[in-house]
């Protein structure tokens, strides 16, 4: 609000005040742990301050063994030195503003930099409608794909507006699955899902259900590695364990059946 006097030809004193609309810049701050291991949930949060946007597009991306040419900077991100050339990348176009264009077209070009779509982990948009009010704090829950082998990852943030698009990225080092660590993992997943309703198991995340069941995949592909047949426990349908000599022996007949 401004408060303006001013005197007219007859001497008086007139005041009036003026009360202007402003609309801040906002501030996008992201938060993700700088390192995770494959197959085990973690949360990433992304702070719109409020903000209007016309679109936003979230990528996760595997920086492949080739290099990663960031199609906004030219910087060249490789697999040795990711982190330190993410933050190159980052610092160098801090404020630009960027022309929009079509999100085929810009998924098209991060393919394409990433070696083909196979290195895109992850991938979320969200358009007009998710910021109509004005988006506050976006968030999500889940697991990097199950690995055996580290590797670095870019995570990317396109974010678009009347006057263009703006950039954001940050580093995220992905470690091997360790066996205690999926197996502590898995069997909290596996407890959970039973215990749900069918109600919360349909309103569950999508991602983060996804998430729980490819851990619980690789749980049982790595128990079927360490057992010898006939050897490993098996359990009914209520959880209760069952003989495996009797299994086994109905297996063989089963299997002499079907001959």
């Amino acid at each position: 609000m401004i408060s303006i006097e001013a005197i007219n030809a007859e001497g008086e004193i007139r005041e009036t005040e003026l009360s202007f609309k402003m609309h801040k810049k906002p501030e996008i701050k992201l938060s993700l742990p700088e390192q995770v291991e494959a197959g085990i949930k973690f949360d990433l949060s992304i702070d719109f301050d409020g903000a209007k946007l016309d679109r936003a597009e979230i990528y996760l991306l595997k920086v492949p063994r080739g290099g990663y040419k960031d199609p906004e900077t030219g910087v060249v991100i490789t697999e040795d030195d990711a982190k330190r050339q993410i933050e190159e990348a980052e610092e160098q176009d801090a404020g630009k503003i960027y022309k929009k264009e079509d999100e085929a077209k810009s998924q098209k070009k991060e393919r394409e930099a990433a070696g083909g779509k196979d290195s895109e982990l992850k991938k979320w948009k969200m358009s007009a409608r998710d910021f109509k009010q004005g988006m506050k704090v976006w968030r999500k829950k889940f697991a990097i794909k199950p690995s055996k082998e580290d590797f670095n990852v870019l995570m990317k943030l396109k974010a678009c507006g009347d006057s263009g698009c703006f950039v954001k990225r940050r580093f995220l080092k992905v470690l091997k699955l360790s066996d205690e660590a999926r197996a502590v993992a898995a069997a909290e997943d596996k407890e959970r899902l039973k215990s749900m309703s069918k109600t919360e198991m349909k309103n569950m995340d999508r991602d983060e259900l996804k998430s729980s069941l490819e851990l619980l995949k690789e749980e049982g592909r790595n128990k079927q590695k360490t057992c010898k047949r006939g050897q490993c426990e098996v359990k009914d349908a209520s959880g209760k364990a069952i003989d495996a000599e009797v299994v086994e022996e109905k297996n063989t007949r089963k299997r002499e059946k079907a001959q």
